[in-house]
């Protein structure tokens, strides 16, 4: 956080209470993540936020079984960022100006910031 911005790369499934266990099972396959309740949109999530995690089994899996359509675009962009975090990629400016470019330029999520907005924050924080 020293420039301003912080960088938590994510997986997380979301289904309906009644297919719960898929998630579960999903949990046990992976080997890692967790199960919680969703109350804002009534679904329970599976979720891994360790970059370990997602890179020992979450990737790997999805490259060996690759998404198609714009989830594979999506996916490659996910896996660039979690490497680059596990290099320490995300410590300096250059390497978050590029997982900003990286996130905005794949469908990664909502968002609460427009792409403008963390770019102006990196560069105001001086570091």
């Amino acid at each position: 956080m020293r420039l301003g911005l912080e960088v938590r790369p994510s997986f997380a499934l979301s289904l309906n209470e009644r297919d719960q266990a898929l998630l579960a099972d999903l949990q046990t396959y992976f080997g890692c993540g967790s199960i919680r309740n969703s109350r804002s949109d009534r679904t329970f999530k599976f979720e891994s936020r360790s970059t370990r995690e997602l890179l020992n089994a979450v990737v790997p899996h999805f490259e060996s079984f690759p998404l198609m359509g714009s989830k594979a675009r999506s996916f490659d962009g996910f896996a660039r960022i979690c490497r680059m975090v596990e290099q320490g990629g995300h410590l300096g400016r250059d390497g978050l100006r590029e997982i900003v470019a990286i996130a905005y330029e794949t469908n990664l999520g909502k968002r609460r910031r427009s792409q403008a907005e963390l770019l102006r924050v990196l560069d105001e924080v001086k570091g």
